[in-house]
């Protein structure tokens, strides 16, 4: 087996590699620091079985490292190793491809376990997560003119004031958000705030 490290900290990438050959004591293991260097290394040495990915490289904005992976290894499973564990987050790495999630907040015998499933089965769902990424594919699907004017009342400012900044009528303004209302299934501005930070389709530390 094959298995392609992409973490710009050297002392976890010996680390997950050491994890790795603990499983499959006879892999083929090698490493690279950023995207480009991964892909650089893809192209000499051909398409492996894994790649475990960290998502946050110098050269690779949220998921941007997966993206490029999936592109030049449609064939390998991608893994990712991240500390960041919102489950908006982890589901999107899911719908951009990644074949497992593994956290780095997991402790020593978590990790090896997960990573043992993922190796042996190629997906690995974090079990704390399963209700959760469940819930968030149920999210509503706003438009992007919904979502846009759902942020814009996030800045507290009145209906007016936020139409003229978008540069529509009040009326069309208030067609926009209402439908978002009703697809989030509330009825006040708060409200709708409220259920877009918890579904996260607003950053709740965004303001204006």
């Amino acid at each position: 087996m094959r298995v392609l490290i992409v973490d710009d900290h050297a002392l976890m990438a010996l680390s997950t590699e050491q994890e790795v050959l603990r499983v499959r004591p006879y892999a083929d293991v090698r490493s690279a620091r950023s995207i480009e260097e991964a892909e650089a290394r893809l192209t000499d040495w051909g398409e492996p079985a894994v790649i475990l990915l960290d998502l946050l490289l110098e050269d690779a904005e949220g998921l941007s490292g997966l993206i490029r992976l999936r592109t030049i290894a449609p064939s390998a499973s991608i893994a990712i190793v991240s500390g960041e564990t919102s489950p908006s987050v982890i589901r999107d790495a899911f719908r951009q491809g990644a074949r497992a999630y593994l956290t780095k907040t997991m402790n020593i015998d978590q990790s090896r376990r997960a990573l043992r499933e993922f190796l042996d089965s190629g997906s690995y769902v974090p079990p704390d997560l399963v209700s959760q990424l469940v819930e968030l594919d149920k999210t509503p699907r706003l438009s992007p003119r919904e979502l846009d004017v759902l942020r814009a009342l996030d800045s507290g400012k009145l209906v007016k004031q936020l139409a003229d900044e978008k540069g529509i009528s009040e009326n069309t303004f208030k067609t926009y958000y209402k439908s978002a209302y009703r697809k989030l299934g509330v009825k006040t501005r708060t409200q709708a705030l409220n259920r877009a930070k918890q579904l996260g389709l607003i950053d709740p530390r965004r303001r204006g």
